[in-house]
């Protein structure tokens, strides 16, 4: 028979070995088997379908053990005008009607999306003081590319967030891309599998062109 010691060290060893199996469980359900969005580390420059001007476009793979739901898209374009880290930015859109979020209702396991970013749809290069007039011209005639919008001021980058909720947890997770520079733009098409571009491929050159932005 036991000893009272014994059966008050089994006790104990029981107690520890469950709060380490519990905290196992809940580590994995909540960091382990969770979703995780992944974005293409270039924007993917080519011609639109029309034959006139290029379509500029981010893939996101959720690359994680689990779906995401309810998940919204924004990209905003940052400007740093005079290079001392005071920053502007705005949202661009998704859609020739100015749509500035996009809609996932759910991206399940190794489900991909390529988003395009209609730069021609931005109101307020219209008609903003802030952008030159050479620009604003380009703007009025529908003619900016992603080029010229990441040659503004000293620096300027895209960024894009992606957020939605755990399936299984329905915790609300955020996920960001990397700031996308002039030199991430490849005039190419996305891989078919992954987020990698085409077999062939070429870094945009950062002068500006005189052709829509749209998809």
């Amino acid at each position: 028979m036991p000893t009272p010691a014994a059966l008050i060290v089994t006790n104990l060893l029981g107690l520890m070995v469950g709060i380490a199996a519990s905290f196992l469980t809940w580590w994995m359900l909540f960091h382990w088997f969770v979703p995780k969005i992944e974005f293409s580390p270039f924007i993917s420059k080519v011609p639109r379908s029309g034959g006139s001007g290029f379509s500029y476009r981010i893939k996101i793979i959720n690359t994680g053990r689990r779906s995401i739901l309810g998940v919204d898209v924004y990209a905003r374009l940052v400007i740093d005008w005079q290079g001392k880290g005071t920053l502007s930015g705005l949202y661009l859109p998704f859609s020739s009607e100015g749509e500035k979020k996009f809609d996932i209702p759910i991206l399940k396991r190794n489900g991909n999306r390529v988003l395009s970013l209609f730069i021609n749809s931005v109101q307020s290069f219209q008609t903003n003081v802030k952008y030159p007039p050479t620009f604003k011209e380009k703007a009025i005639a529908k003619t900016v590319t992603m080029e010229d919008a990441l040659a503004l001021g000293k620096t300027a980058y895209i960024q894009v967030f992606v957020s939605g909720y755990d399936e299984f947890s329905g915790a609300r997770r955020v996920f960001e891309s990397p700031k996308y520079a002039v030199s991430d733009i490849y005039s190419n098409r996305f891989a078919k599998n992954g987020l990698g571009l085409g077999v062939e491929s070429e870094a945009s050159n950062a002068t500006t062109l005189s052709a829509t932005g749209e998809a």
